[in-house]
């Protein structure tokens, strides 16, 4: 008889340790947007709204350097305008880094749903530094 109960309790007790161990996967797209030289950066994710990120862009071989900090306010989400003072960019190539600070430095809702330390989370831009996690993202594009 005790043979008999043994080996359901077994499956739930696995059942149970497999459901609550349930990460949520967090996905990052990246999408130079160009208009009259100047680009936009959408970003695609699955981040709750409200998170706070930040973009960096970069041309080594003039120089520029730009930043943008914003909310993620859904699935879709577009940075402000880069540009060189109003005008256009400059052909070359840019990198494109997106951050997603450490939780603790969201807003409450959003730490809540990711976990501190993004312990709620698994997801490939997932970055530990010392004993702190981050998410980032980099892409290279051109610009002709």
């Amino acid at each position: 008889m005790k043979k008999k109960l043994l080996v359901p309790v077994l499956l739930f007790t696995l059942l149970m340790l497999t459901a609550c161990s349930n990460k949520k996967t967090i996905n990052l797209e990246l999408k130079p947007q160009r208009t009259d030289g100047k680009i936009t950066i959408v970003v695609k994710s699955n981040l709750p709204k409200d998170t706070m990120a930040s973009l960096t862009m970069i041309n080594k071989e003039d120089g520029y350097v730009a930043q943008d900090s914003f909310k993620i306010d859904g699935k879709e989400t577009s940075s402000n305008v880069f540009s060189n003072q109003g005008e256009a960019l400059a052909p070359g190539t840019y990198d494109l880094t997106l951050v997603i600070p450490v939780t603790e430095a969201q807003p409450e809702s959003v730490m809540e749903e990711l976990g501190e330390n993004f312990k709620n989370i698994e997801s490939e831009y997932l970055i530990e530094l010392d004993e702190y996690k981050y998410l980032e993202k980099s892409i290279t594009f051109t610009i002709d």
